[in-house]
């Protein structure tokens, strides 16, 4: 993520997941900066080819899928969050097989579906 309250934000979110027990054996990272950069890695004493989840919120999505598809070892996921107000289709990215979509809306009010796409480098 580049926005440092997002930042702070996914933080305090990763937080609350872990104490309600949804994040067992899973260590979670956060990396601020440009996430097509090899050197933002870097910057967090890791190595991109060490991810194994990506998740973006619609946020250049295409650029980082054909960085995961080019960088990536096989079977790094990408989960994509995105609502029925941007797409309805979920979208394809070249090297990135979809696994599926979930409906993640949180309220039957709202006027559009949150959705997690689920990818896979294959």
């Amino acid at each position: 993520e580049f926005d440092r309250e997002l930042v702070e934000t996914s933080r305090q979110n990763m937080e609350n997941l872990r104490e309600l027990g949804l994040l067992n054996g899973v260590t979670p990272r956060i990396t601020r900066g440009d996430f097509t950069l090899d050197e933002t890695y870097g910057s967090a004493e890791e190595d991109f080819k060490d991810v194994n989840v990506f998740f973006n919120f619609w946020n250049n999505p295409y650029d980082i899928a054909r960085k995961i598809a080019s960088d990536s070892p096989r079977d790094t996921f990408f989960l994509l969050s995105y609502n029925t107000f941007l797409s309805h289709k979920p979208p394809e990215f070249d090297g990135l097989e979809s696994e599926g979509t979930l409906d993640i809306t949180i309220s039957d009010e709202a006027s559009a579906k949150s959705l997690l796409g689920v990818y896979r480098k294959n």
